[in-house]
């Protein structure tokens, strides 16, 4: 037969999905999460949070599996628009508020009728 197979270390080492997720859900940056998520992470280099960003559109988009369940991250824009939107909301209450007790009353102006025509009368011939 042959040599006997050597068991080998596998040389990939799955990546920690629960944590990114963890990670994202807690507000954490982008380059928080890369630093500590990425094996390969090098602040040096051009573009160091490029994987993480690419790691976490994929988990939005395609979803991925965690615990034997499929499950996809929430968008790291759609948690910002929240935040900016219940800011926003609050900002309208206000503003309504004061816009309604700052408006002066108006009158309304009288309309104007225009004044019928009297009727022409027809020459007699």
């Amino acid at each position: 037969m042959g040599k006997a197979a050597k068991k080998e270390a596998p040389k990939r080492v799955p990546f920690d999905w629960a944590k990114l997720k963890k990670m994202a859900e807690n507000g954490a940056s982008i380059a928080e999460m890369a630093s500590k998520t990425d094996r390969n992470y090098d602040p040096n280099s051009e573009d160091p949070c490029k994987p993480t960003r690419a790691r976490l559109c994929i988990a939005a988009n395609k979803g991925v599996r965690i615990d034997g369940r499929l499950i996809c991250f929430k968008r790291s824009s759609s948690l910002q628009a929240k935040k900016a939107t219940e800011s926003k909301a609050s900002l309208k209450k206000v503003t309504k508020a004061t816009a309604k007790k700052s408006k002066p009353k108006t009158i309304p102006k009288p309309s104007v009728v225009p004044k019928p025509e009297a009727p022409k009368t027809q020459p007699e011939a």
